[in-house]
């Protein structure tokens, strides 16, 4: 498995609606709906997405996810502007976890 994620790891694609487990772009005051590496605060889920990117062999996680990240959202532009409401709860809901860990 390890091996076909480092083979297609340039092919980045959006998620199906249904994987969408960021609740509070659309309900602000709840939680993430499904647990992240066990948990439903994205502060906790941090350190346990670091350990799961040592395990996948992502030395620089945020480096490595960052450019093809940045891609992604480029390529999104005409998705995101039928969803501005969505988009801009994302990102509010991004700012404080942003502002602890950068």
């Amino acid at each position: 498995m390890l091996e076909t994620c480092r083979r297609h790891c340039c092919d980045l694609f959006l998620a199906p609606a249904y994987d969408i487990v960021n609740t509070t772009a659309y309900i602000p005051q709840d939680v993430l709906a499904l647990d992240l590496v066990g948990n439903k605060s994205l502060f906790a889920s941090r350190q346990g997405l670091l350990e799961f990117a040592q395990v996948c062999d992502v030395a620089r996680p945020t480096e490595v996810i960052r450019e093809p990240l940045e891609r992604l959202l480029a390529r999104s532009t005409e998705l995101s502007e039928q969803a501005l409401h969505v988009v801009a709860a994302i990102r509010q809901c991004a700012v404080p976890f942003m502002q602890t860990f950068g």
